[in-house]
């Protein structure tokens, strides 16, 4: 019997090492996701220090100067600059999307992982008690005959 609770211990530890695999990849991915995340909000910062530079630079060009032209190509380059922010937000929500579906699976497979580590403990234990219950027997046994010798 201690036969088939080594094997269920191996075959649940292969499950366990095939889902630690599957795990670390998940990780890997959640790490690139958060590089890409981190990558886009100092991209969003540049830009939004970038718009309030040059918010500056028109309210000051018009202040002092009216430049017509200079002013124009200011106000297209925020123009620009709000659509590359817009860009960069919808950008950012699908990066927090692809984060919240690969948390998902990470929590799964941190589940599955959890699960079969327990059912290897089981396994292992039930072997052990079993182990120890027949070294139990075989000395109760051992003694026994010993016993009945000294009798006779």
């Amino acid at each position: 019997m201690s036969k088939t609770l080594r094997q269920k211990s191996q075959q649940w530890q292969m499950l366990l090492e095939q889902v630690s695999g599957k795990l670390e990849q998940v990780k890997l991915a959640l790490a690139a996701i958060q590089a890409k995340e981190s990558d886009l909000e100092e991209k969003e910062d540049k830009i939004l220090t970038l718009k309030t530079q040059y918010s500056r630079n028109l309210i000051d060009l018009e202040r002092v100067d009216h430049d017509i032209e200079e002013a124009t190509r200011l106000r297209k380059f925020m123009i620009h600059l709000d659509k590359t922010l817009s860009l960069i937000k919808r950008e950012a929500r699908g990066v927090q999307n692809e984060k919240a579906h690969i948390g998902e699976e990470f929590v799964k497979l941190e589940k599955e992982r959890l699960k079969f580590e327990t059912l290897k403990h089981r396994a292992e234990d039930k072997n052990e008690l079993e182990t120890v219950r027949k070294e139990n027997r075989e000395r109760d046994l051992s003694n026994s005959l010993r016993h009945s010798k000294t009798k006779t």
